[in-house]
């Protein structure tokens, strides 16, 4: 399939969950032998500046780029009357469109479909395959008008407005963006049930991958390690993480150290506040910010956690962390859209005592290597190549008459 991607982000370097769903699948579609084009998005507020090899791992796995430029000025103002604050954002200039439009109207063969992911990425998706005349398939990570109002209840300061900013015209966005697609391929199987309950009958679970990386270096070993018992990793920005380490920090991780004193905490994810750093550092933990890679810190952890309180979709570094074929502690929010194959190889627990025993407990057990290597095995099973590979066959189906 020749598909133009309109994705929301660069998603290299992957260091938190929609760059890590974006770029696997990206290179699952370069193995199915898909004919990907790509637009993209930089110049975001936390981003950090662009960098070359991240340019060139991104053309590794598509056929072209296209990397647009964040507008931040008085015409995203002005299509805030139209759109969500970030979805503005990303709605390029007349002149612009039109080159867009005028390049990818004279590619040939022609494109047979566009690949929107993200939702901030759907204006502009949708009217290229308006004008192109193809149908779109859309990437749904979350029910977006819930997990950004969330978001926004849990932001604060400037944060808080910039969040705010998203909530105005984006259930009125995302709905008109589910209800037209040829097929929107939801990474939740709640998100999904919740969508079809509303008459959505065009929506299908498309899982996000597994970190091929992680399950190779699980399965062999390596000596690329950054030891200690408990892992927090996810990315330090997001109201939602924050939230979940501050209640960690303040309410959990005092009862591990009781318990067992000796603990060791590394906290790793991307752009953290500086007084969130000093709250890690207070607590004895060590903080990793903007980590080029996570597989050192999980495969190098004893027991990785997710302290989740709010949240929506389905969190990838859960299956990262099973990927590691470490133990995994975890709020029932965590859980939220995964497998109930998955759940059952996760300790459970949505209060500071129980969370903490269960952590201390798992710390104080010997683990045979038999119980990481099922952890390893049956995420391999669910979010592998081969289910990708199926759940897009329908997608195929759709655009075969005009191939």
């Amino acid at each position: 399939m020749k598909l133009l991607a309109v994705l929301v982000e660069l998603p290299y370097p992957a260091n938190h969950g929609a760059r890590c769903d974006i770029s696997r699948r990206l290179e699952a579609f370069q193995e199915l032998g898909w004919d990907v084009h790509a637009i993209t998005w930089t110049g975001g507020r936390l981003e950090a500046p662009i960098r070359e090899a991240d340019i060139a791992r991104m053309n590794s796995v598509v056929a072209d780029l296209e990397l647009l430029k964040l507008d931040r000025g008085a015409r995203r103002v002005l299509n805030m009357l139209r759109w969500p604050s970030q979805a503005a954002g990303r709605w390029p200039s007349r002149a612009e469109r039109e080159r867009l439009l005028q390049k990818y109207r004279s590619a040939s063969p022609g494109f047979e479909a566009i690949w929107i992911d993200g939702i901030h990425a759907a204006p502009l998706g949708r009217w290229l395959a308006d004008q192109l005349g193809v149908p779109y398939f859309y990437r749904s990570h979350n029910i977006e008008y819930r997990y950004n109002a969330e978001q926004a209840s849990l932001a604060t300061g400037l944060n808080k407005l910039s969040v705010m900013g998203n909530l105005a015209g984006l259930k009125r966005l995302e709905t008109s963006v589910l209800r037209d697609a040829a097929l929107f391929y939801d990474i939740s199987f709640e998100d999904l049930a919740t969508w079809r309950a509303a008459g959505f009958d065009n929506g299908r679970l498309l899982s996000t991958m597994a970190d091929r990386e992680m399950l190779d270096l699980a399965k062999r070993g390596t000596d690329r390690l950054v030891p200690s018992d408990i892992a927090f990793t996810g990315s330090l920005s997001l109201p939602n993480n924050v939230a979940a380490l501050e209640w960690y920090l303040s309410q959990v991780h005092p009862n591990v150290i009781a318990k067992r004193p000796q603990t060791t905490l590394v906290v790793a994810g991307r752009n953290p506040s500086s007084d969130l750093s000093c709250r890690v550092t207070a607590a004895g933990g060590e903080l990793i910010a903007n980590p080029e890679h996570m597989e050192p810190i999980l495969l190098g952890c004893e027991v990785a956690i997710n302290p989740i309180l709010h949240g929506s979709g389905v969190n990838v570094k859960m299956i990262d962390m099973l990927a590691s074929g470490r133990r995994v502690v975890s709020t029932l929010i965590g859980t939220r859209g995964l497998p109930p194959e998955i759940v059952e190889l996760l300790a459970i627990a949505d209060d500071a005592d129980g969370m903490a025993q269960a952590i201390v407990t798992s710390l104080a057990e010997p683990e045979a290597e038999a119980a990481r290597d099922r952890r390893i095995a049956t995420v391999s099973r669910h979010f592998g190549l081969e289910g990708f590979r199926r759940s897009l066959a329908e997608a195929e189906t759709i655009v075969a008459p005009a191939s």
